[in-house]
């Protein structure tokens, strides 16, 4: 926070940079520490199997060169207990459990075939196992190859890793001093107990609180949709019972019309034979037929009438049934929608405190860096404000009477405060206003020195024309508070551009 300005009119200007880049950088560098980490971990596991592999290759080689010393040397001793003619000299012979020992004749002698086929055979072992070396030796040098390279990347990675380090241990340096310099600087009431990084990991918690908030918002979501389209369902079911409901209702009007139809009928045709029992010539079949279906309607429309209420009563169970379950489904619904509101609203409002708690941490920090970087110019602008004063006092000898106010700066406000003024009502700051006003008033170390400095020198009438002196002083300060305020700037780009 900075004031500038002149006379009485003081203005304030508040700086919402995010001072927490360096720490963003270190939490990028420690992850990326921990994965270079896993990865020489890995690496490792590698080599030592490559390691274990080449153990094996070597024992295997050991055990191939001590059967070639064990076959010459009993090829050797072959030759010299059955000698070779002159036309095989050159050719060695040995003997293994590849092969067979040339065995001795009963005369002392052996026939040169079969020390050929001995010969041949020794030749075949030989070129056998001179080419399981040659695929040894080229498995050894691929091996040794992957050896090298592996031990190339591992030396890599420790650079890597070491930088990372040294990187770290930097930014953990000057987190610290940032943090040392604060509280050093800042009062208790200030400062926040809670360090940086358990910030961050509460506001991470936070976020994985609020993604878990907005699926179980989404599953109940998809549940209230699929209790919507239940309710549609039993509407139209509903709907169509209440169709059927009307179509008996319609049948069973007809039936009572047919009914009444045929009671007149036959009601008509007694009155007849009543009063002309003479002229009434029915047979006796047609009054059999008339009877019967008198009866069969009779039957009829009872049937009909039975089926209607039937039908009637269980579309109203039906009914009954489904409006039970919908208001059951509807209730559950809302029920988990309340809970849910409510755990939301509990998210956003933990959500919320941590986000002011960040935003005064960093307000702060913010006002602190500015301290630092603007203290040699708040204190070259206070002692030329104070010598210019008392320079004024000695030299012309006038008294605080006739200069008119003081002004005194404000104190400065942070973002939260400006924010607190914001949300509160007008009615409450009036109330605070009025309780600040009621107070005693603040009277500086200036003014008491000014009421003293009355009693013993009298008021002057000021033409003007002693305080040109002071004004050329005051003029020199301003260039000053320049070049400071240009140097200001510079170290603001140098910062910006070594944290960017």
């Amino acid at each position: 926070m900075s004031a500038t300005g002149s006379g009485d009119v003081r203005t304030g200007t508040v700086d919402t940079t995010a001072p927490f880049e360096s720490e963003i950088e270190l939490m990028k560098v420690e992850e990326q520490t921990v994965k270079l980490e896993m990865d020489l971990f890995v690496k490792e596991r590698e080599t030592l199997k490559v390691l274990k592999e080449l153990e094996m290759t070597k024992r295997i080689a050991d055990d191939l060169k001590l059967q070639l010393q064990k076959l010459t040397s009993e090829s050797l001793s072959a030759t010299k207990v059955h000698p070779i003619p002159n036309t095989e000299e050159g050719r060695p012979v040995n003997s293994n459990k590849h092969f067979e020992v040339f065995p001795r004749n009963t005369g002392g002698k052996q026939s040169p075939g079969k020390t050929l086929m001995g010969l041949e055979q020794a030749k075949a072992n030989l070129s056998r196992t001179t080419s399981g070396l040659s695929g040894v030796r080229t498995t050894i040098e691929s091996l040794k190859m992957k050896i090298e390279k592996e031990k190339s990347l591992r030396a890599k990675t420790d650079e890597r890793l070491h930088l990372n380090r040294a990187t770290a241990a930097s930014l953990e340096q000057m987190l610290g001093r940032y943090i040392a310099e604060l509280r050093l600087k800042s009062g208790p009431k200030t400062i926040s107990t809670q360090s940086a990084s358990e910030v961050w990991a509460r506001i991470r918690q936070l976020n994985s609180e609020k993604e878990n908030y907005v699926r179980t918002m989404e599953n109940h979501k998809s549940d209230i949709c699929n209790l919507t389209a239940e309710i549609e369902q039993t509407k139209s079911r509903i709907k169509t019972a209440e169709v059927r409901l009307i179509l008996a209702k319609k049948m069973k009007e007809a039936s009572k019309v047919a009914e009444a139809i045929a009671l007149r009928e036959i009601r008509s045709l007694r009155e007849k034979s009543e009063t002309d029992p003479s002229e009434v010539t029915l047979p006796v079949k047609d009054y059999a037929t008339l009877t019967l279906r008198a009866r069969e309607a009779d039957e009829i429309s009872k049937k009909i009438v039975g089926a209607a209420t039937l039908e009637v009563e269980r579309a109203k169970q039906s009914k009954l049934e489904l409006v039970e379950g919908v208001e059951a489904e509807v209730s559950t619904g809302r029920k988990a929608l309340e809970e849910a509101l409510k755990r939301e609203e509990a998210a956003n409002e933990v959500k919320l405190e941590a986000e002011e708690a960040l935003r005064r941490m960093r307000s702060e920090l913010g006002q602190q860096r500015r301290s630092v970087h603007s203290s040699t110019k708040f204190k070259n602008s206070a002692g030329t404000q104070r010598r210019g004063g008392s320079q004024m006092l000695d030299v012309n000898g006038l008294s605080l009477a006739t200069s008119g106010p003081l002004t005194v700066l404000g104190s400065t406000l942070s973002i939260g405060q400006i924010l607190r003024k914001k949300l509160m009502a007008p009615e409450e700051h009036k109330v605070r206003m009025s309780a600040k006003g009621n107070g005693k008033p603040r009277v500086s170390l200036a003014q008491i020195l000014a009421q003293k400095h009355e009693l013993y020198s009298p008021p002057r009438i000021d033409d003007g024309s002693a305080r040109k002196h002071f004004f050329a002083r005051r003029r020199k300060f301003s260039f000053a508070g320049l070049a400071l305020l240009l140097a200001k700037q510079k170290r603001r780009k140098r910062m910006h551009d070594l944290n960017s």
